[in-house]
């Protein structure tokens, strides 16, 4: 897909999770990721974002989390034509989001 410039804009989900030690910061963290993504988990989110999208993304979350105490993981969950419900399991209450699978009964 091009943008209006011509440039190539492909859109990759992402799956970024996150482990912040003090209070503040997890609530502020957790307000920029509502910004980005779709909430899975109170710190697991689910983003669709393109390269440049993902750039500030990180570049935000560097200005928030404390780099010597606090974790931030992202996993490429690849291109949105290819992935993002493959990918991901659930156990338990169904999300109402329809590329994501229906929740499983154990």
């Amino acid at each position: 897909m091009l943008d209006q410039k011509g440039v190539r804009n492909v859109r990759r989900y992402y799956l970024v999770c996150y482990d912040i030690l003090d209070e503040k910061r997890l609530h502020k963290m957790h307000k920029l990721m509502q910004g980005y993504g779709d909430p899975l988990q109170f710190s697991i989110f689910r983003c669709a974002l393109s390269e440049q999208e993902k750039a500030l993304m990180m570049s935000d979350i560097i200005d928030v989390i404390h780099l010597r105490e606090d974790r931030v993981m992202i996993v490429d969950l690849g291109s949105l034509e290819h992935a993002g419900g493959g990918q991901i399991e659930f156990i338990g209450k169904a999300l109402s989001d329809p590329e994501l699978p229906d929740s499983l009964i154990v």
